[in-house]
């Protein structure tokens, strides 16, 4: 049984994963055992539903959760995963064993689900890790949080987290916990080879495990709230964002007061003790103008690897 960390979470999974994973301190962060079985039926008797989508894939996506607490995923007909009311087990059925499409939905949406799940706060946004700390830019999907981040792996940064940022308070500055060091790349990219190893081209995009990925936990050195569009500029505001332009970059399956005050004052801490910048760009803006952009604003002396 392999073991791994992702998301604030010490997996220890039946299987082999794709990758290669964060080392971490096991022992400081929650359990969680994965494990194969081909008849995951859970009892739906009574069974909540939490969240109904319909992936890019063309995928239906449907979380339910139990009587007993439990959480039931369906992957429209690729595969079907049952999270233990302890949030210590995850077991995957899958149609087919031999495909991509169902590893990538357990190593990121049943994740980072799990992860939420054991308390961690979700934030919608890529992160990457260099010399002065961990940035994360938060956007809509479709954003360019993505090529923003391969350009910064170009660099020889590494990639903290894709698409999904585990964060908790932890002190007056959040800590961000590494992802999986896998991440979805537009397949038009020419050079994703020189940054790790396709695994699979799924619906557009190379789901890709990448070379050089985060050196575990670490304080939040910077947000970038970032869009880009047509009308915009390459530009950063100096208005002092508030609490309420990161709401909307957070991700929660559990609203009751006692998260939803835990959340805010995450986010009254980011706002506090973490630089936060609007960042805007014209889509055509190539990556390399906005990356030397975050590096001239990043504060000296930010770093925490």
């Amino acid at each position: 049984m392999s073991t791994a960390c992702a998301f604030g979470l010490a997996l220890h999974c039946a299987f082999p994963l794709p990758g290669t994973w964060s080392r971490c301190s096991a022992d400081d962060l929650p359990a969680v055992r994965i494990t194969l079985d081909g008849d995951v039926m859970p009892d739906t008797a009574g069974a909540t539903p939490e969240w109904q989508t319909v992936f890019p894939d063309g995928n239906e996506v449907v979380v339910q959760r139990g009587a007993d607490d439990s959480y039931e995923f369906r992957y429209g007909r690729e595969a079907r995963y049952s999270l233990s009311p302890a949030r210590d087990a995850i077991t995957a059925a899958p149609r087919d064993p031999d495909s991509a499409r169902w590893r990538r939905f357990l190593l990121d949406t049943v994740l980072w689900w799990t992860s939420s799940a054991h308390g961690y706060h979700i934030l919608h946004a890529s992160a990457v890790e260099g010399p002065r700390g961990v940035v994360i830019f938060a956007s809509r999907t479709g954003g360019g949080k993505t090529t923003l981040a391969l350009e910064f792996l170009r660099r020889g940064w590494r990639l903290f987290s894709d698409d999904i940022v585990a964060i908790e308070r932890s002190g007056d500055r959040p800590t961000v916990h590494p992802g999986s060091p896998l991440m979805n790349a537009p397949a038009s990219e020419s050079d994703l080879q020189q940054l790790g190893t396709p695994i699979a081209d799924l619906d557009g995009e190379t789901w890709l495990s990448v070379d050089r990925t985060g050196t575990g936990s670490k304080p939040l050195a910077a947000v970038f709230l970032y869009s880009r569009a047509g009308d915009r500029s390459l530009d950063v505001e100096t208005t002092q964002p508030s609490v309420l332009d990161l709401v909307p970059h957070v991700w929660d399956i559990n609203f009751d007061p006692d998260r939803l005050k835990s959340r805010f004052g995450l986010l009254g801490d980011v706002i506090e003790h973490v630089p936060v910048y609007h960042l805007s760009a014209h889509s055509t803006t190539a990556p390399a103008r906005i990356a030397d952009l975050v590096v001239d604003l990043l504060p000296e002396g930010s770093s925490q690897t």
